[in-house]
């Protein structure tokens, strides 16, 4: 973290934080520290961060300071301060403000988080008047980048724009000491949004049977052996009892899903550890806000349907993501397969519409809800090797914090990706802002994803690319999408060998020294020589791209692609 300083004075002090600061309670958290050490003044979102300015007595604006950088809020993370000192302006009081929309800044979106547990259990007292309401969320959890339409982060900014808060989640909103002070998604009953229960063809199911919630229908579908599709916080889940060998067969029928393995979704760490063997590393992951899938090693004589997992000796686990998830899970107990709800080589479906339209034939009921989804996130995936969490899946807990920062004079980039697993990237003054992982981009429909992804996140960014880097591979489904793009921004286009682009990525990720070997133990890619290249050993130097030493020795296949699909 960088920290620019001007010789302190007294009076007032101006702090421009860049970070991770919306969305995380921070704008609140300072307000209530302001005001505990007697300043005036005001804080307020910016494009790239937050604006404070604070005055007072003597010698408190440093101390206000140094109390904000020792207790960040827990979801905070600071990347540069640049602190000056002003002349006092007369503020009567400490205030928050307007956000300034000024553009010029890298906007720092918080990627989607699970409940808390102060959330967990106000959703679970019944004298709570958020009871068994599916969409409860504060300061310290809930969504953001799901719902984030444009920076600086406000209500007005995001999907709940269309849900006005009722006098009570008012008072919450501007009560200080509420942990929902500024909290920009909160809703209750009242004001928020809601969820209902629908057949295949629209039609709703009206309550029966004994069920007063929406989740208890859910969990007698589900007990019945049948398919529900429901829309979470990125998009569409299919869910199935992981028990139950004929409901996971038929779903991997009806997904077109042969053998890849199934997540499955447990109520509680007890019911997890009963499931796998977990280490604390994979205990930590798995309980922790991004709540991401944890491959762990599975236990012999587990309650799983053969078909969930097929040959793999890795069990895909998870808890609740969601206060829709966790009361769905409180009242079906046990383990539930959760799988992406997409057709085979598709991307999620986000919309009640889509979701009918595509998933009708798959799922037997949908568990919906009203409050629009501006992005399909879909869940992380994580293996820990040798104590060390490895990201297998980029998507919902941790897109789209920065990855990489290099120097601010770098040039902007805007890289592409593969054809295959595709994710985008964004370097924009020099914070490397990498999307959700967005799958195969072999459909039009996925293509179609792709394309208003790098849009999406570009404009909410405020990026335009100097260079935009593309697979090298001349049939590439990135590389007409950088060309066009390239014609409108006046951007250099540079291919990208897929197998060097691994092994710079290794480099940079864990700060190689070089000259170091890099080896792309990877599936094929086009070869900058016009063959295919698969296996390859590279050495990495100071200067100039990665050179190739080694290889696989080639081959003559009939068929090219299709002989590798078939």
């Amino acid at each position: 973290m960088a920290i620019t300083t001007i010789e302190q004075a007294a009076a007032a002090l101006k702090l421009e934080i860049a970070g991770m600061v919306q969305g995380v309670g921070f704008r609140p958290h300072v307000y209530r520290l302001a005001v505990r050490h007697g300043l005036k003044g005001f804080v307020r979102n910016t494009e790239s961060g937050v604006e404070i300015h604070v005055e007072g007595e003597s010698g408190a604006p440093e101390r206000f300071f140094s109390a904000l950088m020792d207790g960040l809020p827990e979801h905070a993370r600071v990347d540069g301060v640049e602190r000056t000192v002003c002349e006092p302006a007369g503020f009567e009081e400490f205030r928050i403000e307007e956000s300034d929309s000024t553009p010029g800044g890298v906007p720092m979106m918080l990627p989607d988080l699970a409940p808390c547990p102060e959330c967990l259990k106000e959703m679970r007292d019944p004298s709570s008047r958020r009871y068994h309401y599916p969409f409860t969320n504060c300061t310290h959890c809930g969504p953001r980048y799901s719902i984030i339409e444009k920076m600086p982060y406000d209500r007005a900014g995001t999907s709940m724009k269309g849900f006005r808060m009722c006098s009570e989640c008012r008072r919450e909103y501007q009560d200080v000491e509420d942990r929902r002070f500024h909290a920009q998604p909160i809703g209750c009953p009242s004001c928020g949004p809601s969820m209902k229960v629908l057949f295949s063809d629209g039609s709703e199911l009206g309550f029966g049977h004994g069920f007063d919630t929406p989740a208890a229908q859910v969990a007698w579908v589900l007990a019945d052996g049948l398919i529900v599709a429901l829309l979470g916080v990125g998009g569409f889940q299919l869910l199935a009892d992981a028990s139950s060998e004929a409901a996971v067969r038929r779903l991997r029928q009806l997904k077109e899903r042969d053998a890849k393995p199934f997540a499955v979704m447990v109520p509680d760490m007890a019911a997890a550890e009963r499931l796998c063997r977990l280490s604390e590393e994979e205990k930590r992951l798995l309980a922790s806000p991004a709540a991401p899938i944890v491959l762990a090693r599975g236990r012999k004589g587990a309650d799983l349907a053969p078909s969930v997992c097929m040959f793999s000796r890795f069990v895909g686990i998870m808890l609740p993501s969601s206060p829709l998830h966790a009361l769905l899970m409180d009242v079906w107990g046990k383990p539930l397969v959760v799988t992406s709800g997409n057709l085979s080589g598709e991307p999620l479906c986000t919309s009640v519409e889509e979701g009918l339209e595509k998933l009708g034939r798959v799922a037997d009921v949908f568990f919906v809800h009203d409050r629009p989804v501006v992005r399909p996130v879909d869940d992380s995936v994580v293996r820990v090797t040798d104590g060390k969490a490895m990201m297998v899946r980029r998507a919902r807990g941790y897109a789209p914090r920065p990855v990489w920062r290099t120097s601010a004079a770098a040039p902007d980039v805007l890289a592409l990706g593969a054809g295959l697993k595709n994710t985008i990237c964004w370097l924009k003054r020099g914070v490397a802002v990498m999307s959700q992982h967005l799958g195969d981009l072999s459909s039009a429909a996925s293509l179609n994803a792709f394309e208003r992804t790098v849009e999406a996140l570009g404009r909410t960014l405020d990026a335009v690319p100097q260079v935009i880097a593309v697979d090298a591979h001349p049939d590439g489904p990135a590389l007409a999408l950088g060309r066009r793009l390239a014609r409108k921004w006046n951007a250099a286009v540079v291919p990208v060998q897929h197998h060097q682009a691994h092994v710079l990525a290794c480099a940079v990720e864990n700060e190689t020294p070089f000259p170091a070997l890099g080896i792309a133990w990877d599936g094929t890619g086009f070869g900058m020589d016009g063959t295919v290249w698969g296996g390859e050993f590279f050495v990495l130097e100071e200067e100039g791209e990665p050179r190739r030493v080694a290889r696989l020795r080639p081959f003559l296949l009939p068929g090219g692609d299709e002989a590798v699909r078939d």
